[in-house]
């Protein structure tokens, strides 16, 4: 953990202090700047301005580490949704800037708005800002036929990813076979492509990805940990071989897994009556009905309610107070369930 960057030594503060300092650089290249590319003003923003992204892909990596090694909830440690968030947010506000420098004709690199978009639609996923996930999710499949790659095989594993995170789990049912078969097609046809070693990784990811959505489709949530350890070892593998943007962010997804298999509104059957045949069904059709309307998972704000504040295990009355749309109505009804049984 030496080379990652420790909670202690980030602030928020000198972070957000960062993106001013890129931000007035850019200011002053517009006011003052020449035009060159070598002008002192665009080399100090350069220079800001990749400090800024090495910092913020840091805290993304940094979030991933604290969920990958607590995989339960506690006090005692860091939030990691806290710096995922931030993470997500600044990998936008770093796409603005990429958009602004480019507008001042500062040469930048087009792909990295395409991955910076990405990484912050993944982590607003995992931590389950659907809304902004599913926007960002729509605004990427537009975009993937942008991306300088001329590679079918990884702008649909990009395309499979982003339909994930946009929560499109039977379209990812059909890219994902689509995946497996342009892979096994290539395998049989192009290997003599010094890049052809790749390809079995791919299919590998495709399959288990397959799986996955599978699982969350059905509720089926036992085996979703055994598939989302093989992806992230493959994503490790695929770093050794240098393919580290495709590492980078199946290693993402793998987290965003994760978490959304913790908060699966599947697990609701762990704080629901389960016991007798009749109250398995009951609670079954109630998860289900939530299913059917698109509703896979929980907010951050009912798994505490219901697994940290443990609400079904009180006999007073309680007051919940939460914002609009925050989940007071699912809340309420486990509490039937409770009564009813």
């Amino acid at each position: 953990m030496s080379n990652i960057l420790e909670p202690d030594n980030y602030s928020h503060f000198v972070h957000v202090e960062k993106i001013k300092a890129v931000d007035e650089a850019l200011f002053k290249i517009k006011i003052e700047g020449s035009g060159t590319q070598d002008d002192g003003l665009f080399l100090d923003f350069k220079q800001k301005f990749e400090e800024l992204i090495k910092e913020t892909e840091i805290l993304s990596i940094y979030a991933e580490s604290i969920e990958n090694s607590h995989p339960e909830p506690s006090s005692e440690i860091k939030d990691p949704d806290v710096y995922l968030l931030t993470a997500s947010r600044h990998f936008l506000k770093i796409v603005e800037l990429i958009n602004e420098a480019k507008k001042l004709g500062i040469e930048v690199n087009e792909n990295l708005i395409f991955r910076f978009r990405l990484y912050s639609a993944i982590g607003f996923f995992a931590c389950r800002r659907h809304a902004i996930s599913a926007a960002l999710s729509n605004r990427l499949i537009e975009d993937i036929e942008s991306i300088n790659d001329d590679d079918t095989i990884i702008k649909d594993l990009f395309s499979l990813v982003i339909h994930f995170i946009g929560g499109k789990f039977v379209e990812c049912q059909e890219i994902s076979k689509k995946l497996i078969s342009s892979v096994r097609s290539k395998l049989e046809t192009q290997s003599g492509d010094e890049n052809w070693y790749y390809l079995p990784f791919i299919g590998v990811i495709a399959k288990r990805m397959s799986f996955v959505v599978d699982s969350l489709i059905k509720g089926d949530l036992n085996d979703i940990p055994e598939h989302n350890a093989k992806i992230r070892e493959i994503a490790i593998k695929l770093n050794e071989l240098g393919f580290t943007e495709i590492s980078s962010i199946l290693l993402k997804l793998s987290s965003s897994i994760g978490y959304l298999v913790r908060y699966s509104v599947w697990n609701l059957r762990e704080v629901l009556p389960y016991i007798t045949h009749r109250q398995k069904s009951e609670v079954n059709i109630f998860i289900e009905a939530r299913i059917e309307e698109k509703k896979y998972f929980i907010f951050h704000s009912q798994y505490e309610a219901l697994f940290e504040w443990r609400i079904l295990d009180k006999s007073s009355n309680q007051l919940i107070s939460m914002p609009t749309g925050a989940g007071k109505t699912l809340l309420g009804h486990p509490e039937i369930f409770k009564i009813h049984f």
